[in-house]
């Protein structure tokens, strides 16, 4: 019975704008958007369940649209008519459940946290280990008589030390403070939103047919390949990792 709504607050102004005698038209919009009492899963102790969902989350949204619409051919026949569209958003988080971080895990089956929500942070963060190419040969010292590698001191490390070989992923140390890779030198190493998106609209009439030709866009955001991420690892029954390891995507 306390849930409630969500709420959104919606501020806007913009610019109607014809020139060339109507041959150009088209607006420039401003827009700042706050969403409070989003539905946010709160931890709870003591009552049979582990979360409960409550009214406690806020985002907000700022941003540009501009819209371009020419009438490139107009006669008996023939007509040709062009619109462009362009967006710019900025995304941020501005409440939580009372903590300023909070870790997901994504749902396909990768046991491990794959993002990262902040306060005055951007929805779409993704988050893990950087990674810094592969351990060389040169990174181990090498006993012929048991054949064996051991990485050499000095070198950063995740997991177990004896575990690494030549060949294997390398991540970067960020915390520079041992040589060991854990928890605290995972950051932020992509974002789902785009820099800027659009379409591009063009219509063309000849007598009694038509034709339209319509184009999406987005430009500066990074995307989780979670289908390549699962269906390529190796030792797992039924995957195929050879096509993948052999290309250069």
């Amino acid at each position: 019975p306390d849930l409630k709504w969500e709420t959104t607050i919606t501020r806007n102004m913009g610019l109607d704008y014809t020139l060339f005698g109507g041959k150009l038209t088209g607006s420039f919009e401003y827009y700042w958007n706050t969403t409070k009492d989003l539905l946010i899963a709160f931890p709870v102790s003591g009552s049979g369940y582990d979360y409960q969902y409550r009214n406690l989350g806020e985002t907000e949204n700022k941003g540009i649209d501009l819209t371009i619409n020419s009438t490139n051919i107009t006669n008996k026949n023939f007509t040709w008519n062009t619109s462009i569209t362009l967006s710019h958003n900025k995304n941020s988080v501005k409440k939580l459940t009372g903590e300023d971080v909070q870790l997901w895990e994504a749902n396909f089956g990768y046991s491990q946290n794959t993002h990262i929500i902040g306060v005055n942070q951007p929805l779409g963060q993704m988050y893990g280990y950087v990674t810094d190419g592969l351990y060389q040969v040169s990174d181990f010292d090498y006993d012929a008589a048991t054949k064996t590698y051991t990485l050499k001191d000095g070198v950063p490390y995740a997991g177990e030390k004896g575990n690494v070989k030549p060949g294997m992923w390398k991540f970067k140390n960020l915390t520079g403070d041992d040589n060991v890779i854990d928890e605290n030198d995972k950051t932020v190493i992509g974002n789902a939103q785009p820099k800027f998106y659009g379409g591009l609209n063009n219509s063309f009439t000849y007598k009694g047919f038509d034709l339209s030709i319509f184009l999406t866009f987005s430009y500066g955001n990074e995307v989780l390949n979670a289908t390549k991420l699962v269906t390529s690892k190796v030792g797992s029954l039924n995957y195929n990792a050879l096509d993948v390891m052999n290309s250069s995507n």
